[in-house]
């Protein structure tokens, strides 16, 4: 009727009167018909709001209908605030329709998931790698921002809002999907061919986005919110996750890896002699766990996006140098336990090894198509299996040397958890031909310890032991006497002799406070350590050290007692680790 009255103003009376150059009946008409229009609908819409009487859909498609009759019928009136108050009105309704569309997504989500699932995550096309959900679900997607784009919103403070509201939800869906695909590959374990298609799916996922990006205005979008969101989404959010889910896959193959590798010891242990190794012999370690690789390789070059085949492929090489590492050329270390298991190499064994792992390298460079070289020579661990054999043909005082160097912080446990203080005084003689250091224990301090002990009465004594190179044949511990006194007074000195051909800074004075238990083990109370490069060059340093109930030490110190501890004959080695690991027990607090 309002269109019919309009056209009838432009096309009977503005001809009928036109007395007046400028006047257009019609032009009047559209405004005024306009304007009482927009006030009749808002008093509609914030009543009809507070009734809920309409769903958000209605209201959208009233929205279309009267933006076309504006565009039709009143734009040529050349009023600009006309569309502006029809978006204004509006506004708080397409925020409703965007928040129920958000809620309507869980709903659809959870449908193309199903639908995915019943046909096994086919995929669309025999040369596309992902799934149909994945296709759904931007599909649907891509069908909201188009109805967002037709609103057209001239007002640009609400355009941004709009599309911050959208991103928002895409986030959300987004969010969910990732969510979905992480919990099938955790808890249904897929076949190989079925997870590449999930991992592809992500992947998918991140190109379909950029596109999105594209259609909302790519570079429009920079320095808004909505912009912020999505670059977030993309670059952090979903990136991270595409790695997460790729080492998800990757590890779910790690058991049969192991397996594999748990048949390397034995094959090394018919490696003797010291003739040269041949090459027939460095592949034979271990080709049995490149073969099961071979088949799984094969289903994922096949069956994966090419960044996905290479993130997998990264986690597999990691997986496989980390339990040779293991499993095979460092034995595990337990603070509680000690030594558990492991061989101790010849240097032919280690050069068999090190022939294994550039096989190992080549199976997965796969001819240039997977992991650059580059990458597996910077890797980690890579670098760390490579430290480990060569320390493998080093003596055991370069070893000792090197771990009293590296460990800077074996008093963080102390520092973190203390039990006790030790009160000492150090003094260091350089002299020609001669150096030595003199520890004297003073006293100790706030030790805690609980009343039912294993001897009943408690008795603590220090003992003090010096660690270093070229000791052997040197006498390196010295105990207190116990005492009953608490706080126990010592004032105890003890004299090391040092070898004058070693630095000084390669020395440590190592401290243990222990129980005294006549014919029994003497159980330790707390430890601590001094490296003597603390101390003044030919001076002295009074300390007051914290007990802690173990030492702290890094990874590369690990990896040093790992191999001190395959020593079984060495005396130097085997005292080292047993002092480095030994704890305070648990029932002792």
């Amino acid at each position: 009727l309002l269109a019919e009255m309009i056209e009838q103003d432009y096309s009977v009376y503005s001809k009928l009167i036109c007395q007046f150059r400028d006047l257009s009946v019609g032009d009047i008409s559209a405004r005024t018909l306009w304007s009482l229009l927009i006030e009749d609908m808002r008093e509609m819409l914030l009543s009809a709001a507070i009734q809920e009487d309409c769903t958000t859909s209605d209201y959208m498609n009233l929205f279309f209908k009267v933006k076309w009759f504006f565009h039709k019928h009143i734009s040529r009136s050349a009023d600009p605030e006309g569309s502006v108050d029809l978006h204004e009105i509006f506004s708080l309704h397409v925020r409703a329709w965007l928040d129920e569309s958000t809620q309507q997504f869980d709903g659809f989500l959870k449908n193309a998931i199903e639908q995915d699932k019943e046909s096994k995550f086919q995929q669309t096309a025999e040369h596309c790698h992902h799934s149909w959900s994945v296709v759904h679900i931007f599909s649907a997607l891509t069908e909201c921002h188009s109805v967002l784009q037709s609103i057209e919103c001239p007002v640009p403070e609400l355009q941004n809002e709009y599309y911050l509201l959208y991103s928002q939800l895409v986030v959300r869906v987004l969010t969910k999907y990732t969510s979905v695909i992480r919990n099938i590959l955790l808890k249904d374990s897929p076949t190989s061919k079925m997870g590449c298609v999930l991992l592809n799916n992500m992947e998918q996922m991140r190109q379909e986005l950029e596109k999105l990006y594209k259609k909302m205005g790519g570079e429009q979008l920079k320095n808004t919110e909505a912009g912020d969101v999505l670059n977030r989404l993309q670059s952090e959010q979903l990136r991270q996750d595409l790695e997460d889910v790729c080492i998800i896959f990757a590890r779910s193959q790690e058991p049969s890896i192991v397996e594999h590798i748990k048949a390397v010891p034995a094959k090394l242990a018919k490696i003797r002699g010291n003739e040269p190794l041949n090459t027939q012999e460095g592949t034979a370690v271990i080709d049995s766990a490149l073969e099961y690789l071979s088949n799984n390789v094969k289903t994922m070059f096949a069956s994966c996006n090419k960044n996905v085949f290479k993130r997998v492929l990264k986690e597999l090489f990691r997986i496989n140098l980390t339990n040779i590492q293991r499993l095979v050329v460092l034995p595990h270390l337990s603070l509680e336990k000690g030594y558990d298991g492991g061989m101790d190499l010849t240097p032919k064994q280690c050069a068999a090894i090190s022939a294994s792992l550039v096989t190992v390298q080549d199976f997965f460079h796969c001819e240039g198509s997977g992991l650059r070289k580059t990458y597996m020579n910077d890797c980690a661990e890579k670098k760390r299996l490579v430290t480990a054999l060569e320390m493998y043909t080093r003596s055991t005082d370069s070893l000792i040397t090197d771990f009293i160097t590296v460990e800077t912080r074996q008093d963080k446990t102390a520092a973190d958890d203390p039990l006790g203080e030790l009160s000492l005084q150090v003094d260091l003689f350089v002299a020609q031909g001669e150096q030595k250091v003199v520890a004297k224990i003073i006293s100790a301090s706030r030790l805690i310890w609980p009343a039912s002990s294993v001897s009943g009465i408690f008795r603590p004594y220090v003992e003090v032991t010096l660690l270093g190179p070229a000791l052997a044949g040197l006498r390196r511990r010295h105990e207190t006497k116990s005492k009953t006194k608490n706080p126990p007074a010592y004032n105890e000195a003890f004299t090391f002799p040092m070898s004058k051909m070693c630095d000084i800074d390669s020395y440590e004075l190592h401290f243990a406070i222990r129980d005294y238990c006549f014919g029994r083990q003497k159980p330790l109370v707390g430890v601590t350590t001094l490296p003597l490069k603390s101390v003044p060059n030919a001076g002295t340093l009074s300390a007051r050290l914290s007990l802690g109930k173990n030492l702290y030490f890094s990874e590369a110190g690990k990896d040093i007692l790992c191999i001190l501890a395959q020593r079984p004959q060495d005396e130097i080695a085997q005292e080292f680790v047993t002092l480095k690991l030994e704890t305070r027990t648990t029932e002792l607090g």
